[in-house]
């Protein structure tokens, strides 16, 4: 998957890259939103190698998440344990108690 031509890949965010940028950071910040709703605590979010998929890891339980920003058809864009089972070791926080993701800084953005 490619760069959608939105706003963002006007900038070139997603120029040589096999994916999209703002699709790939939002479906992050929700499978961050849903962990925490479990209590989950999730690190940073790896690009598996020639895979269109990022995974990450509760860092209190070690339950998997997966973000995939080209999906199978009728396949799930984010699967993993984390979404599904509530962290042994964790406290549930509500998304509506959760902090606002801050916007990310052009810097940011065209860095990577």
């Amino acid at each position: 998957m490619k760069c959608k031509n939105c706003v963002a890949g006007l900038f070139g965010v997603c120029y040589e890259r096999d994916y999209c940028q703002t699709e790939q950071s939002a479906l992050v910040e929700l499978a961050r939103r849903m962990a925490g709703e479990r209590g989950h605590q999730l690190g940073e979010f790896v690009k598996q190698e020639g895979l269109s998929v990022w995974r990450s890891a509760c860092s209190l339980c070690g339950q998997p998440v997966y973000v995939d920003v080209n999906p199978a058809p009728d396949e799930p864009d984010l699967y993993g344990d984390v979404l599904v089972t509530d962290c042994p070791q964790g406290e549930p926080t509500p998304a509506e108690e959760q902090p606002e993701p801050l916007p990310a800084s052009l810097e940011e953005v065209f860095k990577s």
